[in-house]
């Protein structure tokens, strides 16, 4: 079976700085794979990327086995196929969270259940009773699962979420990562950078360790974070366990 993704050699520069050296990479369908590392491994870049919102250097980015980063390719009908959800909300300021949820099925995909499904995924992320609530009278927490129901929104073949909970004071974190628990056990097939280890080894299939802007290991969550290989992966997570992040 064709995997969703598929990242081949993929290789991207800033400047004399090497930030992706050679990534590979899979994620099939309706799979949970989870990037963990140290703040300027490659996480963060590598979404960017895998959602052509950078330019590759090198590599190859395959959605459903086309040839995304190819620079034939249109850009803007591969993004419609993934949705990604930042540290920050983004969300625009002057709309409801049902107008934000709802724009893009509207605009871009030209729906007209738009403000019907918007409804049903507020819903589906607790928050059906602030249909009507602009952001500034939304918690941090809220508001992100407003951005994960905007992600949602487009139906996407991928959906990235890159540290979504970062940004978000320690009691938020819980209900954003409900969500996305909740996604995981559904038909959402799901490729993120997190730092919350414990919420990791609950919801991936697989764990990959970026180093150096390199996939250093990767394996079955338990194997990875609780028996790793790799020397470097080992003082990683010592250090994570070491801030108590490991859970």
């Amino acid at each position: 079976m064709t995997p969703v993704l598929e990242v081949r050699g993929l290789v991207k520069h800033y400047g004399a700085a090497t930030v992706l050296d050679g990534v590979d990479l899979t994620v099939g369908e309706q799979e949970v794979v989870t990037l963990i590392g140290a703040s300027g491994s490659g996480k963060s870049t590598l979404l960017r990327c895998i959602d052509l919102l950078e330019e590759v250097d090198d590599g190859q980015i395959l959605l459903d086995g086309d040839d995304v980063s190819d620079p034939r390719a249109d850009v803007a009908a591969a993004q419609r196929r993934m949705a990604i959800v930042f540290q920050s909300f983004n969300l625009f300021p002057h709309m409801t969270a049902l107008q934000n949820v709802a724009l893009a099925p509207r605009v871009v995909h030209g729906r007209r259940d738009a403000d019907d499904t918007a409804r049903d995924l507020l819903a589906r992320v607790g928050l059906e009773s602030f249909a009507d609530a602009y952001p500034d009278r939304l918690s941090g927490g809220q508001q992100q699962r407003v951005a994960l129901a905007r992600a949602l929104a487009v139906r996407p073949r991928l959906l990235l979420l890159d540290e979504i909970t970062a940004a978000l004071d320690p009691e938020l974190v819980g209900e954003v990562l409900a969500i996305v628990r909740e996604l995981a056990r559904g038909a959402v097939t799901i490729l993120m950078a997190t730092h919350e280890m414990g919420f990791a080894r609950q919801v991936s299939d697989r764990v990959c360790f970026l180093d150096g802007g390199r996939v250093l290991e990767s394996g079955p969550p338990d194997q990875v974070l609780g028996s790793p290989r790799e020397r470097r992966t080992q003082e990683f997570l010592a250090r994570v366990i070491a801030a108590g992040r490991l859970g």
